[in-house]
């Protein structure tokens, strides 16, 4: 089974109590808030005229829709994982990721564009067992690895011609 939420993406949607929550929320940016883009490639420049950062000069982004619709979806999540029977989670693979990270104001942009920055391209990656083990894994995956990974999980052999990615497993 797949599960996949559009949130959080424009138009930021979710129900009012969450946004309650985060109206006074300003997250830090720390260093990344005062780069000013001067030796940076001029395409960053211009997205960053085109799509201006709600940062202010204190350093801090302030977007509660962006933060409430993370803790909305949070929650849709553990509905989802709660609902499993325990002989269902006995069985289940949990696998956790995101297509692309967000700049959050960060070097002066938001969203996702033509760049490499760790904030939109260092994305979770959650791989729960059905026993639950417990381990951090610090060596960068790709999303290619994903199906080879899920192929080994089940137990299918891996097809060279259509599936390229590593088997990611410690």
């Amino acid at each position: 089974m797949v599960i996949s939420y559009d949130e959080p993406h424009h138009p930021f949607t979710c129900p009012v109590e969450y946004l309650e929550k985060y109206t006074d929320f300003y997250y830090e940016l720390g260093e990344k808030a005062e780069d000013d883009l001067a030796n940076k490639p001029e395409h960053h420049r211009l997205w960053a005229q085109a799509m201006p950062s709600p940062v202010g000069d204190d350093g801090l982004y302030h977007h509660p829709l962006y933060f409430a619709c993370n803790d909305f979806v949070d929650d849709q999540i553990g509905r989802v994982i709660n609902a499993l029977t325990p002989e269902q989670r006995e069985n289940t693979w949990v696998i956790y990721t995101s297509d692309h990270g967000e700049m959050m104001g960060a070097h002066k942009l938001i969203s996702k564009g033509a760049a490499m920055y760790d904030d939109i391209t260092r994305i979770p990656l959650i791989i729960r067992s059905p026993q639950g083990e417990r381990r951090q894994v610090d060596t960068p995956v790709s999303h290619i690895d994903l199906l080879p990974t899920m192929m080994a999980l089940a137990d299918i052999l891996k097809n060279q011609r259509f599936c390229r990615g590593k088997i990611s497993l410690p």
